[in-house]
């Protein structure tokens, strides 16, 4: 059996001898590096923030991913048993996904209408529940849900197992092909 594992590790290793796994593994380290470094930007508070205000605006998200994006798991945000404010930065759950929504919405034409506040303007309880109402009101938007529903089907139809790369200068070897046909 250990055979066959080297066989597939053999199998599975790309161009510059790195294994699928070690790729997905670079990856996933840094989408990490992203998330760490986007919620080390939260700003500190002017006075500690409430776990239900901050529950609030992470339902809030949720409900608008869910009405906007079905298919997309949303991770629910729990408040930790018997705290009642935050000690510190909005947790990183909840202000990476704010940062990520709002970056996403920021280049559509039918969410410029709305004063989405900027990440950095999260200072207080107060905020975060106009915060929070925008993305109620963001749900309410037909037009901008049919927008993002609309995106997702080019985005479907532009899947890379339908991209064919062609080689119109006939230098691909025979190595390379096989690797565009696995992807």
């Amino acid at each position: 059996m250990p055979e066959d594992i080297e066989q597939v590790e053999q199998v599975e290793q790309v161009e510059g001898g790195a294994t699928t796994d070690q790729v997905m593994e670079a990856q996933q380290a840094q989408e990490q590096a992203m998330i760490d470094s986007i919620a080390a930007q939260a700003p500190e508070p002017q006075k500690p923030y409430t776990y239900k205000t901050v529950k609030r605006l992470s339902d809030a998200m949720e409900a608008f991913v869910e009405a906007a994006s079905p298919e997309v798991d949303y991770p629910e945000y729990m408040i930790p048993e018997g705290q009642d404010q935050v000690q510190g930065k909005l947790p990183p759950e909840v202000f990476v996904n704010y940062v990520k929504i709002v970056a996403f919405l920021s280049t559509m034409e039918e969410a410029q209408k709305y004063n989405l506040i900027k990440p950095e303007d999260l200072l207080s309880d107060t905020v975060i529940g106009v915060a929070a109402q925008t993305f109620n009101k963001l749900m309410g938007d037909k037009k901008l849900l049919t927008a993002l529903a609309e995106g997702e089907e080019e985005e479907v139809e532009a899947t890379p197992e339908e991209v064919v790369v062609e080689d119109p200068t006939g230098e691909y070897s025979e190595e390379d092909r096989q690797l565009m046909e696995m992807k």
